[in-house]
């Protein structure tokens, strides 16, 4: 079983379409994101003007 730990920086980059990540990503039988990226991600997201939209991305 493949598992991968993916950081903010990874994270942007996926949402920005950076092929190299989504490979990983979809080579990966679990995806770990800690509980630091996630605070990161959601200070982000109270500082922005889109934070409901954030929130509510659909992959």
């Amino acid at each position: 079983m493949r598992k991968i730990l993916i950081d903010t920086n990874a994270y942007a980059k996926l949402l920005a379409g950076d092929k190299s990540v989504l490979e990983e990503i979809n080579y990966a039988d679990i995806i770990y994101m800690s509980v630091f990226v996630l605070g990161e991600l959601y200070t982000g997201f109270k500082g922005g003007n889109k934070e409901k939209e954030n929130l509510l991305y659909k992959y």
